[in-house]
């Protein structure tokens, strides 16, 4: 199968075989854009294209920190994944606390940052220590709510949170030798503040969350001895195709981003606030079979902004039923252009 790519960008095409049995061929062109140094301007197609990835990225080792970039073989998704990787900064403030927020179109989200806290036993209980002084701390799950209690013992209770498992904070039922000095989380939704260690907020991020992360992984579906016996080695017939969707809660938006889409990013920027449009730019795909030729457009699906790293990451994708003897396709030509009203 000849990939004819007239596009600044990344892209392949991968067969697959969706939910409902039908063979596809997907095709995913994934664009990186500079962001200026300016607070608020356009962004250009950067000289450096990331790469796309058959698997996916983690920060450190896959079991033991959080992903960083999701594998981009998704066969589709049902929303568009807005994803933030990056840093709180205080801009060059000593404080003590501050709130990241991201917009995207409508659709806004706002994480509260701490400085470092433990909970200190005293004569009225266990209490917070007032938050340390910090001028930066990571966005990473690692700072978020979750972790392993690693003096439980009680095997018909897990000791881990399986929606974080690599974040802080996470106890069951301590003793005071435990808890004393138990560092809490540094990042936590504004709304569901933790005021007692018996608290389990939802992990606050803005990152992806991992395919084996509460409660994602439950939409992969039954992989059990029946299925083994009557559909393997197909995806089982409970299996959610809301599995492709990695974004963090509240970041999966239902609709599609068309036209120039506004973005703000406050306090995860050493600039302060960045603002900027999405480029309105279409792909369309053609797809050559024996005789037959399509054309049918990618639709944006991935939101990646990366402020320490001053890009933008967005990934197109189109999928299309085909036949499951690829040597019947002829060729794959991916274009692109500005979209006009």
């Amino acid at each position: 199968m000849n990939i004819i790519n007239k596009t600044p960008f990344k892209a392949l095409a991968v067969p697959a075989v969706c939910q409902n049995d039908n063979n596809h061929l997907v095709v995913v062109v994934k664009g990186t854009f500079s962001l200026s140094e300016k607070t608020s301007a356009s962004l250009k197609i950067a000289d450096e294209q990331l790469a796309l990835f058959c698997a996916d990225e983690h920060w450190d080792e896959p079991d033991k920190s959080s992903v960083r970039y999701e594998s981009d073989l998704a066969i589709v998704k049902r929303g568009v994944d807005v994803i933030l990787n990056g840093t709180a900064y205080s801009q060059s403030r000593q404080v003590s606390s501050l709130d990241v927020t991201l917009s995207v179109a409508n659709h806004k989200k706002t994480i509260r940052v701490f400085g470092n806290r433990y909970w200190e036993k005293t004569n009225v209980g266990f209490v917070k220590t007032t938050p340390e002084y910090f001028e930066s701390i990571s966005l990473k799950y690692e700072n978020a709510y979750g972790g392993v209690d690693e003096f439980h013992q009680n095997s018909k209770v897990p000791g881990i949170d399986q929606r974080n498992p690599v974040g802080k904070g996470f106890v069951i039922s301590p003793g005071s030798e435990q808890l004393h000095g138990l560092a809490l989380p540094n990042l936590e939704n504004p709304d569901q503040l933790i005021t007692n260690w018996r608290d389990r907020p939802v992990p606050a991020g803005f990152g992806s969350i991992a395919r084996n992360w509460a409660p994602r992984h439950l939409m992969a579906g039954t992989y059990d001895a029946a299925w083994q016996k009557k559909r393997a080695p197909l995806l089982p017939k409970d299996f959610n195709e809301q599995y492709y969707s990695a974004a963090s809660n509240g970041m999966i938006l239902n609709h599609k981003l068309v036209g120039e889409a506004p973005v703000s990013v406050v306090n995860a920027s050493e600039l302060g606030t960045v603002k900027f449009k999405l480029p309105d730019i279409n792909i369309n795909v053609e797809r050559s079979v024996e005789s037959t030729t399509t054309i049918a457009p990618a639709y944006l699906d991935t939101v990646i902004i990366e402020p320490d790293e001053k890009r933008v990451v967005l990934t197109w994708r189109s999928a299309a039923v085909c036949h499951w003897n690829l040597a019947r396709i002829n060729w794959v030509k991916i274009t692109t252009g500005v979209k006009r009203a």
